[in-house]
Order: C-alpha cells, then structure tokens, then sequence
C-alpha cells in the first residue's frame, strides 16, 4: 500500500517563490519521517527537470491545489543537514537574492540546475576505488611462488610482496586508497601499479564512507607556535593577527590536526588558487587522505567525491577557495579562513552576491563551532569586532624582514633632476640595477596595461570608446591596436578623430609597455618582460612588470627587487578602502618575498597614511586613521553597505528609475545615507545601461528588515517601469 505525500520542495531556480508542491507516494507511513532535506528529481514546466530540496511534507492536499505533479525520483543521498538550510535560508535573506539561487550554487553542479538531469546516481552512496592484494595471491600458494620468482630479489615489488605476505591476514584490513597502500607498504604508487599488473594487488569498488576505514592514518606533528597563541573566547570566534608573516606561517597546523584526529570536519578556506597550490604539498604532507580538495580546476571527480564526503559526514580537512563554503558538512567540527580581508572571497557573479568569510562565519555560527580568522592584515571591519570584544583577539610576534625601504615622491624628484625619462627616478633606476648585477630579479609593478593610456584628439579632447563596455580603449604597442581591457574589444589606431574628423591622433599617458620600452633604453641586452609574456617553465628574466596589484607569488619569491612605479594608481582607486587596501598589498609585496632586500616606491600625491603606516611597520597607525575617517561619515564598519543596480536598454529609462529608486529610499529610511544615481563603471552586456544607487544603513535594521523595507519600496516601481530588457539586482557589502 502506498502513501501520497504532499512535498514542500525547493528548485533551483532565481524565482521569487521558488517552492512548490508535489505529491510522493510513499511505500511506508513511517518514510515521510526521512524526507525532509533531502534531494528529489521533479519535473517543471513541460519538458524540463530538476534537482530539487525538501523543505516540508504534509500528508494532506493544500487547499486551493489540484493535479499535483508527482516527485520522480528520490535520491539516495544523505539528507542535508538542517544547519545548511538554515544557512542557504540566511544567504538569501541576507544578499537580497532568491533562495533557488542559493541552492543553485550550493548543490553540486552533477545536479545540473540547467532543466536537465546529470548522470543516474548508480548506487546509493558515494562509490570510489579501493585497493586490496587480491584473492588468487591469498588463496594459491603456487602463485604466490610464481610471483616471488618473477619478481627481481631486493626490488621495491619483492620487498612490497614480502610485506604483503608476512603482515595481512585476509579480511584484518578493509580497501585502502592507493595513497595508502602505498604509505602502508612504505613504497610508491608505481610499484603497486607493478604489483597489479602481475596480479599481486586488484582494484576494488566501495563505499567512499568505508574507505580507510580502520587504516591507522600518519598524523604528522609540526609544533607550530602559531596554534599555541590561540584562544577563542564564548564568541567562538578568533581574529589571528600574524605581522609580518608569510603565508606559510599563518596556518595553524596542530589546531586543525586536533580537530582532524577527532573525526570531525575542518574548512579550510583560501583566497586563491595561487595561495592553495603553493600550501597543497605541506598540506599533503600533514593530512594525507584525510584532505578534501574543492576549488575549480580540481577534477570534476575529485570536486564530486568532496561534495558526497562533506554530505556523509567524513572527517578531514576540506580545503578550497569561495565556493568551498557552501559544501553540505556533516559533521564540521571547524572553519578557518586565511587572509580572511582578501578580495578573493568576494563573489560578484554568478548570484549569489556574496563574500566567503562572512558566509563562513554564519556556517559556524548555525553548525555551533569555532571559526579562526587568520591575517597578516586584518580588514577594518574584524578589527572593530575584535575592539568590541565581539572577537577574541590574538597577536603573534613576527619579526619584519631586513628589506631596505626607499620612497622617493616625484614632484621633488623631477625638481632635483633625478628622473631618467618619464617615471624612473635615479633610486629606481638604481635598484634595479643592483638586482641585475646580482643575478637577482626586479619585480617592477605598475598598475596601468597598454602602451598610453588613451588614445585622445587634439583638438575635441575624445577619445575612442569600447562599444560594449563604454571605457576608454588603451593603445597597444604590441599589436598595433586599441584594446578593451574588459571585454578584449579591439580596433585599429584612427587616423581621423570618429567625433570631429581632425587628423593626427595622440597617445595620451604612459601604459606599462612604453615603460618597458623605456626600460629597454636604459638596460641594453637585459632580459626584460611583461609578466603575462614569461615562460614558467624557463630561466626567469632579469625584470618582470606586472600590472597586477599581486602578481604572481612565483615571482614574488624570487624577487630581490620590488619598484611600485607609481602608487597613486592604487591610492587613488574609486573605493574607500584605497588606504586600507594600499597598506594590505605593500605589506604583501614586502612580506611574502622571501630574497627581497630592497624595495622602491614612488608616488606623485602627497604620501598617504598608508604609506606612512608602512614605512613605520605600524598596522594600528593604519586602523586608527581608517576608523577615525569611515566614522566621521558613517562608512562601513559603522553602516550597511548596499548597491543597488538598475539596468536598461533604454538609458533614460535606467536613469529614470534609478533616480526615483533613490528618492524614495531617502524619504522613507530618513536614518540611511543615500547616494547617487551613478553611472555604472562597467557594463555587462553591449544592449544594457546601467545606474548604481548607494544605501548607507544603520546597523540597528537587521538584513531580514532591510530586505522587506527595501523590496516594498523597490517592487512596485519595477512593476511600473517594466520595459525592454530592464534589471534590478543588489550587491550586499561590495568589495
């Protein structure tokens, strides 16, 4: 006898209500009791299906609602733990996005959300291989005589084969990983791959929740002081402040281990992939199998046995980047985020907007479990909650590295006449030079792409526009071309002005490729590249440029020279947090160059504090001054930040309801700031124009009243300017 059922499912789908009904017939009363969180294949609209979460089930119809369409499929999943509902419920509150959304991004992407069905699930968890010495060798006594006489004696197979025999009794070990037969055998995976070509190990399949099982894994001590500072106070929350450090030295090994050889479930969060690959192999080292790789060019096998062993609850340290943060633990038992202020947590697009440390924070919060915020550079914002004991705050003592620091300013520079050229003033000039005399290498950064900055007529002052993105285009030497640096646009150099006609169009700045030409002039025969032109795989040239803010840590570490040609170009940024930010990438320029011995930096402006803070190695200098100016107008970590972006095709229209948009958040939240409309900086597609407003919030409105306060007075005005291809979409605590 059946039982229908009556399911509350959510689908993945950027839907205002993305929950509907659907009926199950059920084979038992009692199986209703295991629905709930967990996933279901239904089907929507005429041909299409998805993945989809139960939310709720009744064993009644509701009313109003007839001709229910029926589940398809129950997965054969573990359910989602109700502390991730929660979570994904808190994300779309609190990033003003729909809750179909936040699944989409949190379920694993082999639960396709594009309205059709990855690969049938073939068994009903998790299987991967597993390996075993095999069944003949234990049970036939002349084969394993055959063996041993076809085996070189004192080969690393014989040796491995010897071990087998003397040290396993059959059935006393469940399937291992290749790893760790390999580490049990105290031999290399090519040797075992010897060994199952001659029959003396076979490959198994088993259940991911089984494999290892019982296997004595290697737990390898590294002592480091880091995790003996830390203490987390009743917010179960630390802020970790390591000056100075490199990247190796932020990461608290035994702390994790500790949670590691508990069972329990340990996020790892990084923020980017250069930063992971360049930990993975200590990681590696400490965790062995125990670790769980989730980031983007990780294997979609790999990505998929992290996601189902994060759902069945296996222990182990999961590491990844943003994305990370939605896996479905189990059983978590931690969460610690490294460079917890880098913009590399941010997410802009796809929706949801979010950023990874806050997401992580809540994780933890709603699994009930500790959360480490590990930096060289905390940001403003954990700072405060640290001085608001919101925190437990620890500081580790690092001793800065012996780099010699010279800042020359420009102006006085050009005034003494030491300047050679353009931008390079003799103390540059000088640096370099002693790092190419040294064999080392000069890491030169300017943040400026293309050969000039613009391409500009004489006589109208215009200059050329991408047609899709509206910015300026820049000039390329190489190429002979004006080019988008957003979309790739490009476009040959006029002759004519497009606007006036006038002849003879003029390069207007200098980009980092006439900086090199210069540079050419001043070092013949020297080696001398552009970062994205080096071959990774040869001899390093004498000079990189970098137009990158960080450039690659490859380079990094073998830069004995580091000149920011001109740091007003990041000072000077259309963002509040410049100072802050320009203190973060000086520190990580200095600190995370292990052969660096003398830095340069020019600058045209009149020093910032940043710098100022930097020179002095003071961190508090820094915050002092950020928080004393943020309070003063109210900037986060004293308001809500929220965008809020109106796009059309029709650019009255956009500017038309951007502008009512911020009327009306002005008259009706009179205790919020208000800015704009502004223009969009970059727009994402050729038919689309877009206006940004800006609401500066109280913090005493919780996310839950911002969003309704803010949907009931934005709603209807959408409804009233519906028209070609027009867009509402918020960006909650933009970076």
């Amino acid at each position: 006898m059946q039982y229908p059922l009556y399911l509350s499912i959510l689908v993945p789908l950027p839907l205002k209500q993305p929950i509907f009904t659907y009926v199950y017939e059920a084979d038992s009363v009692e199986e209703p009791q295991l629905l709930v969180g967990r996933l279901v294949t239904v089907p929507f609209g005429t041909k299409k299906c998805y993945t989809g979460l139960v939310m709720a089930q009744q064993h009644t119809a509701p009313e109003g609602q007839h001709r229910l369409k029926p589940v398809l499929q129950l997965l054969p999943y573990p359910p989602i733990p109700p502390y991730i509902i929660e979570l994904w419920q808190w994300a779309a509150n609190y990033y003003m996005c729909s809750l179909g959304e936040v699944l989409t991004a949190a379920i694993h992407q082999s639960f396709r959300p594009d309205g059709t069905q990855g690969e049938e699930p073939r068994k009903a968890t998790l299987m991967l291989r597993g390996w075993l010495p095999s069944e003949r060798l234990m049970s036939d006594a002349h084969f394993r005589g055959y063996l041993e006489g076809q085996l070189k004696s004192g080969s690393a197979a014989e040796k491995a084969l010897q071990k087998i025999l003397t040290s396993y009794q059959k059935g006393d070990k469940p399937p291992m990983s290749l790893q760790d037969l390999a580490e049990w055998l105290e031999t290399s995976s090519y040797t075992i791959n010897k060994l199952r070509k001659v029959g003396a190990v076979e490959e198994c399949e088993v259940l991911a929740s089984t494999l290892n099982e019982g296997v004595a894994l290697p737990i390898h001590k590294v002592g480091d002081p880091l995790s003996k500072l830390i203490s987390i106070g009743s917010s179960r929350i630390a802020l970790v402040h390591c000056p100075n450090s490199r990247i190796e030295e932020r990461i608290p090994y035994d702390y994790l281990l500790q949670e590691v050889a508990k069972g329990k479930q340990v996020l790892l969060l990084l923020p980017n992939i250069e930063i992971l690959k360049q930990l993975l192999p200590e990681l590696q080292k400490q965790f062995g199998v125990r670790l769980y790789r989730y980031f983007s060019t990780a294997t979609e096998k790999e990505r998929r046995t992290t996601w189902f062993s994060a759902l069945s609850g296996e222990g182990g340290l999961y590491i990844g980047l943003r994305a990370a943060v939605w896996l479905p633990f189990a059983s978590l038992g931690l969460v610690a985020v490294v460079d917890e202020e880098d913009r590399g947590y941010r997410q802009y697009e796809p929706v949801p907007r979010f950023t990874a440390t806050h997401v992580a924070l809540m994780l933890a919060h709603f699994a009930k479990v500790e959360t480490l915020l590990v930096s060289a550079t905390p940001s403003v914002e954990s700072y405060t909650l640290a001085l608001q004991q919101k925190y437990s705050f620890v500081t580790s003592s690092h001793t800065p590295p012996e780099v010699r620091l010279q800042t020359v300013w420009m102006p006085k520079a050009f005034e003494d006449n030491s300047v050679q050229g353009r931008m390079l003033s003799f103390q540059m000039i000088g640096a370099i030079r002693e790092a190419i005399d040294e064999g080392g290498l000069a890491l030169l950064l300017y943040q400026r792409k293309g050969f000039a900055r613009s391409a500009t007529c004489p006589k109208c002052q215009a200059s050329p526009k991408c047609p899709h993105c509206h910015t300026t285009l820049r000039y390329m030497e190489q190429s002979r071309m004006l080019v988008c640096g957003l979309c790739g646009f490009f476009q040959p150099l006029p002759s004519h002005c497009p606007e006036c006609g006038t002849g003879g169009i003029q390069l207007i700045g200098t980009g980092i490729e006439r900086l090199r030409r210069a540079m050419e002039e001043l070092f013949p025969g020297v080696a001398i590249k552009m970062a994205e032109e080096v071959d990774r795989r040869s001899k390093l040239p004498s000079v990189i440029l970098s137009s990158s803010y960080q450039p690659p840590q490859e380079y990094l570490s073998k830069a004995t020279t580091i000149g920011w040609v001109q740091l007003d170009l990041l000072y000077a940024l259309s963002d509040y947090r410049a100072n802050e930010l320009t203190f973060r990438y000086l520190m990580q320029s200095r600190n995370e160059a292990p052969l660096l011995k003398r830095m340069v930096v020019q600058h045209f402006a009149t020093a910032p504090n940043a710098l100022t803070a930097f020179e002095q190695n003071d961190y508090q200098q820094m915050l002092d001054f950020e928080l004393e100016e943020r309070h003063s107008i109210q900037l986060p970590p004293f308001s809500r930040h929220i965008d809020i972006y109106f796009e059309s095709a029709a650019q009255s229209q956009a500017y038309q309801l951007a502008t009512t948009a911020a009327t009306i958040l002005q008259n009706r939240l009179p205790d919020a700031t208000t800015l704009g409309p502004a223009p969009m900086p970059v727009h994402k597609k050729a038919t689309a124009i877009g206006y940004k407003v800006t609401l500066l919030a109280p913090l005493q409105l919780s996310s839950l009243q911002l969003r309704e306060a803010i949907h009931q007075l934005i709603d209807p005005l959408l409804q009233e300017y519906r028209g070609p291809k027009m867009n509402c979409y918020y960006d909650v605590d933009p970076l």
